[in-house]
């Protein structure tokens, strides 16, 4: 499998930003364990969606890349050119979320076999 977790249409302004001395986070929960404590998936790795307040595209982006993780990558889109421009987002993130309720490790999310992400047609 690909893609591990994801989030559908975040209210940009639900998201705690931070503030000096505390970080911010991307607070949900799993998608295979609802139930569970929140899991923080400021560092999560993959793609994103940004959306105006009509859930028009405004601009698709990947997080993953060095340091570049999907909570830094958002919140640069805070202060660039787009900034005025979205509300909300999407992400779809490639690291699963271990029974601790911490993000896997960045190599053991980057290599799926073949098989298990595109159908055998």
């Amino acid at each position: 499998m690909l893609i591990h977790n994801y989030g559908l249409f975040w209210r940009r302004s639900d998201v705690f930003w931070g503030r000096p001395k505390v970080n911010g986070h991307l607070k949900g929960f799993s998608a295979k364990q609802i139930k569970s404590n929140p899991v923080d998936f400021r560092d999560q790795q993959g793609v994103y969606i940004l959306y105006d307040d009509n859930f028009k595209i405004v601009y698709v982006g990947q997080s993953g890349n060095g340091s570049q993780r999907l909570f830094l990558r958002l919140k640069q889109h805070k202060r660039d050119a787009l900034a005025e421009r979205w509300s909300r987002f999407s992400w779809f993130g490639i690291r699963s979320v271990l029974n601790s309720g911490k993000l896997s490790a960045d190599k053991q999310a980057a290599h799926p076999k073949i098989g298990e992400i595109l159908n055998p047609y």
